[in-house]
């Protein structure tokens, strides 16, 4: 939960500006209109290796992109912690 905590601060223009340009919206990577570009996903960059796909730049993108809409588009971080509790199963939120 943490790491989408982070995410959603970094798009949110919430933290520093190194990690606010780390992750970028699908509709800004492509003039495409895609389901990413519809529901509001983040890029997700390629990677050729399994440690590459541990990064944070990719694994907080799709760990971010697994969150509903509706969690997505909180006002606050305040109302995105509480929305994000209220729709992950208690099992898989330390996982």
């Amino acid at each position: 939960m943490h790491s989408s905590h982070f995410v959603f601060r970094a798009i949110n223009q919430e933290s520093t500006n190194y990690l606010n340009n780390m992750f970028s919206r699908a509709s800004t990577v492509t003039d495409r209109i895609t389901r990413s570009t519809i529901l509001d996903k983040l890029s997700i960059p390629t990677c050729r290796t399994e440690c590459a796909a541990g990064n944070m730049r990719i694994r907080g993108a799709r760990l971010y992109n697994e969150i509903p809409l509706d969690v997505r588009e909180s006002s606050s971080i305040h109302v995105f912690k509480k929305n994000l509790k209220s729709n992950i199963p208690f099992e898989s939120r330390y996982v």
